[in-house]
């Protein structure tokens, strides 16, 4: 047995743990409303397709956005299929669209951290951070 084809079946069997979907989108630019002044940002899908979410280690940290509202940055790992993934970065958003064994992960917006690279990878697996209100 060759170590590509130990490979192979090592991608095969992560993504066949992947049961849920994502989007993951990179922003593009904004618009700003001529009206109101109010400056949107623009995004463009880099990936969707299936992910596997996964708790990571640490401790949530706070950050404060504005005084009265404070937030929790939750750490987590977010796993790809190394195949189609390829374009996927640190500092894309990623969006979980469908949760098979967790209906509340759904619509969870989190921002990758960081970029994976290994030569031998079964799957892409990025540090993400999801900010909690």
């Amino acid at each position: 047995m060759s170590r590509a084809s130990v490979l192979a079946r090592g991608r095969i069997a992560a993504e066949a743990g992947m049961v849920d979907t994502c989007l993951i989108e990179r922003q593009t630019g904004t618009t700003t409303d001529p009206t109101t002044g109010v400056v949107t940002p623009t995004w463009s899908t880099i990936y969707t397709g299936v992910c596997r979410m996964q708790e990571s280690g640490g401790w949530p940290r706070e950050i404060t956005t504005a005084p009265d509202q404070p937030q929790l940055a939750v750490n987590r790992e977010l796993q790809l299929p190394v195949s189609t993934s390829g374009s996927v970065r640190a500092g894309d958003r990623a969006t979980i669209t469908a949760a098979v064994n967790d209906a509340a992960a759904v619509g969870r917006q989190m921002w990758l951290r960081g970029q994976p690279t290994k030569s031998e990878a079964t799957a892409r697996r990025f540090t993400v951070e999801e900010i909690a209100g």
